[in-house]
């Protein structure tokens, strides 16, 4: 039987997050309701953002993180589920330490992809 499973995350920023989703190609909605068409049932789940039918974050707020809900049984990202979350993941926390950065005072001066997938950064302050 197919149905939605939550995913926990250590995402906790949604302007973060819809900016790591919109970075990988994503466009996305908030506050939808996903429904997995292939319960009998029609299961749904509401989900604060969604960049999908089937595959949305809800916010937790007991471990205030949010968590991926997709069915991944019918998964058709041409990804899976694990290597999405790792990119998101990746492009998230760069988002973070970026803005992080910023409001320290200080510039992102390099940024480079390096060949094993790994990103480097490079930042600066001047006093």
């Amino acid at each position: 039987m197919s149905h939605f499973s939550t995913i926990k995350t250590k995402i906790k920023s949604e302007e973060h997050l819809i900016e790591a989703l919109e970075e990988l190609g994503y466009d996305v909605n908030l506050n939808q309701t996903l429904v997995n068409p292939i319960d009998h049932q029609h299961e749904q789940v509401s989900v604060h953002i969604s960049i999908d039918k089937d595959i949305g974050f809800k916010w937790n707020p007991f471990t205030k993180s949010y968590e991926l809900v997709t069915d991944v049984q019918t998964w058709k990202e041409p990804i899976p589920v694990k290597r999405f979350l790792e990119k998101l993941t990746q492009l998230y926390a760069v988002k973070m330490i970026v803005s992080t950065s910023k409001q320290e005072g200080y510039e992102v001066t390099e940024y480079a992809k390096l060949n094993d997938g790994s990103i480097e950064l490079a930042c600066t302050r001047w006093n």
